[in-house]
């Protein structure tokens, strides 16, 4: 169960020094809790064991990345979650602390150690919470959100966290989030914390087409704030919550895979934040990364269709982020950087190349032009390709006059 010592030299020996204190407490408090649970000793009369707790809840936000992802699989092996697990469910001394360390810490890290809590049985703790079943449901803890908000905050983050396979073993909790959005009145300006989570699960669970979106449109201004105060690194209006922007961004791609999500989303001023998106970096690297990969996703998922396209052109700092991560800005998937392309090729960057392809397309003769025999469904690959070899060239990819971007062109 507990962590080998050999790693833990390997894993403080790749952090600065003024770092490797805090991730050396946090390593230690995850010992101190295990050996607590494991000999079910009782609370009293050691007080280090609570801030031990305490220490694993929320010390690890403390720790940059990537060093923070493998000290936190380190600490929460899958015997260790077991027995967290077990404890939660048995309402142990310090079971709401751990609830948050479950939060904060394998669940934000995602993948693996999403799949391993659920295996450990973490769903069928939580359900009965987030269905209001318990009688402990309402009780506060050290984070100052009640076990329900705790609950539902795990799954949203385990779904956004975890991939579509994650989402399909989820599929359980879509209709208790759907209802804890209900619960809202519709007369209220601010959303509850518990309507904001229930929404970003709901939003990652539901299948395309779902009804939500016309449901729960009034959530999507307030999903916008909390992406804008992610983009200013600050809390939400109210001081609860810390939002990362690359999350929030994740919940708008995945709402603009529908065409009422996109409608419903442009109607909310989705489009200056997405430039905005494109165009900031976070502190941290990996925020960043998954920042710019969210916004380059949604911004296509605009950019390739034609129902919004005069909103994303005539955003600049959009079309400038597009062609900077397709010329090769931060260290990206190759996935990102074509889709940045493809979506400032549909936005008719390189109208000059562009319009000899669509005219040697339609009214060349295929006797005496190659062009002519080309499908017109390649068009737009081909030339994302050229963009990005431009930038393989060390060439910025550029971006030449066109009518189709010029201020008050309609289609």
């Amino acid at each position: 169960m507990s962590i080998a010592p050999g790693n833990i030299r390997d894993l403080l020996a790749t952090l600065p020094a003024q770092y490797s204190h805090r991730a050396n407490e946090y390593i230690t408090a995850g010992e101190t809790v295990r050996m607590f649970l494991a000999t079910q000793m009782p609370l009293r009369g050691q007080p280090q064991v609570a801030h031990a707790a305490r220490t694993l809840a929320f010390q690890n936000m403390l720790i940059p990345y990537p060093s923070r992802t493998g000290i936190v699989r380190a600490v929460f092996t899958v015997q260790f979650m077991r027995l967290l697990v077990q404890r939660i469910s048995a309402r142990c001394e310090l079971w709401q602390v751990l609830l948050v360390a479950l939060w904060n810490g394998p669940s934000v890290e995602g993948g693996l150690l999403v799949q391993d809590l659920i295996d450990v049985g973490i769903v069928d703790v939580l359900l009965p919470i987030a269905q209001k079943r318990t009688d402990d449901w309402h009780v506060r803890g050290p984070s100052g959100s009640c076990a329900f908000d705790v609950s539902l905050g795990l799954f949203a983050t385990m779904a956004d966290r975890g991939g579509d396979s994650i989402a399909t073993q989820l599929q359980d909790i879509l209709p208790v989030m759907c209802e804890c959005m209900r619960e809202l009145p519709m007369d209220v300006d601010e959303p509850t914390l518990s309507y904001m989570l229930s929404f970003r699960t709901v939003c990652i669970l539901a299948p395309v087409g779902h009804s939500y979106i016309s449901d729960e449109e009034r959530a999507l201004p307030w999903l916008l704030i909390e992406l804008e105060c992610g983009l200013n690194h600050e809390a939400t209006p109210d001081g609860n919550l810390l939002p990362d922007a690359w999350a929030r961004l994740a919940t708008i791609t995945r709402i603009a895979r529908d065409v009422r999500g996109r409608a419903a989303l442009v109607r909310a001023g989705v489009v200056s934040l997405l430039g905005r998106a494109v165009a900031s970096a976070h502190e941290e690297e990996k925020n960043t990364s998954l920042q710019w990969c969210n916004a380059v996703e949604a911004l296509h998922l605009f950019a390739t269709t034609r129902d919004h396209h005069n909103e994303i052109v005539s955003c600049r700092a959009a079309v400038d982020g597009l062609l900077a991560i397709a010329g090769g800005r931060g260290d990206l998937p190759m996935r990102t950087k074509f889709l940045a392309a493809d979506a400032a090729i549909a936005l008719g960057v390189r109208w000059d190349i562009e319009r000899l392809m669509w005219s040697a397309a339609l009214k060349g003769d295929g006797r005496h032009c190659p062009l002519a025999t080309l499908p017109v469904q390649l068009i737009r690959p081909i030339l994302a390709w050229v963009m990005l070899l431009e930038a393989d060239n060390r060439d910025a990819p550029a971006m030449v006059p066109n009518p189709r971007l010029a201020l008050g062109f309609s289609w």
